[in-house]
């Protein structure tokens, strides 16, 4: 799927239907097309009817540039997170890596991670924004990691008396900026550079904040410190919604594998683990919340909490 993506394959097909077409055009030795196609077949992304070959409607939705609903950026972020299992033995056996991606990302690398990122919120949004309730005064929220700032983008489009902040490291802001341009939001959305466990951000002055797909990137201890932060910077009666791959012991299947696999990526990412619902819970409480509602969603392995403020 990688190499195909990379190729424009699903896009060549549309056009070069036979295989020693695709093959030229794609720039491909005619065996590796055969195997390549093959596989593409195999596994769904492609149909056959005779000599011609056509793409599918999975590889339409997900595959294809054209497609609102594109994962090429995500499967070079997928590509990104393999070439780092060389080293994956060293990281089960001491829980950390021996290099985050904090220390050895460089410019290309923040690129694919922002971009595939931006990928996948693209398939979220619709589950996750309708769940994201706001008092109808709400004026501002935090985005806490936001990477490619596309949640605080749609949510400002949805509230227009809204401004949010997005936090992250300098290195993906600067991907950021271009997003929020290209949207025209950067009156509504400002940029703070810098680890959000470390900056110093106003008390009681964000009617939400967002942590998306954070959590499973840091320490139990992080976190724990990470809810206590957030309760001091929310107003009274405002929410701190959670999104992520959470262990879930009601699941079976895709809802028990998907976190386990994604623990097992962050720990050889950053250190990171797969924590629980209950986990999220007791931080929670930790932090003097008392109000944790969970919501399940519908995509695999992937859960919804929202903490309300007193």
């Amino acid at each position: 799927m990688i190499q195909a993506t990379r190729l424009n394959l699903f896009e060549i097909i549309e056009t070069k239907r036979t295989m020693p077409q695709i093959a030229e055009s794609a720039g491909l030795h005619p065996d590796a097309a055969r195997y390549l196609l093959s596989a593409l077949e195999l596994s769904g992304y492609v149909k056959r009817q005779g000599d011609r070959y056509t793409p599918s409607a999975s590889a339409r939705t997900w595959l294809m540039k054209s497609s609102p609903s594109y994962l090429g950026h995500f499967l070079e972020y997928v590509n990104l997170l393999y070439a780092r299992w060389m080293y994956l033995g060293e990281t089960l056996q001491n829980g950390e890596p021996p290099v985050t991606y904090f220390e050895s990302f460089g410019e290309r690398e923040w690129e694919i991670y922002v971009f595939g990122m931006k990928d996948l919120a693209t398939v979220f949004i619709p589950h996750i924004l309708p769940k994201v309730h706001l008092p109808a005064d709400a004026v501002s929220v935090v985005d806490l990691g936001g990477s490619h700032g596309l949640y605080s983008i749609e949510l400002c489009k949805r509230f227009p008396r809204l401004h949010a902040t997005i936090v992250d490291f300098p290195q993906a802001l600067k991907f950021t900026k271009r997003f929020v341009d290209e949207h025209g939001l950067a009156a509504r959305i400002g940029l703070e550079a810098g680890n959000f466990l470390e900056k110093d951000l106003p008390a009681r002055s964000a009617d939400a904040v967002l942590g998306f797909n954070i959590v499973h990137g840091l320490s139990p201890q992080h976190n724990e410190e990470l809810f206590r932060k957030v309760k001091s910077m929310l107003k009274p009666r405002g929410s701190f919604f959670v999104v992520d791959q959470l262990i879930d012991p009601r699941g079976g299947g895709l809802r028990q594998f998907i976190p386990l696999m994604v623990g097992i990526n962050l720990m050889n990412e950053v250190g990171g683990r797969a924590y629980s619902v209950e986990d999220v819970r007791r931080w929670s409480e930790q932090a003097g919340f008392k109000d944790v509602r969970t919501r399940r969603l519908r995509l695999p392995g992937v859960n919804f909490v929202e903490v309300r403020s007193d």
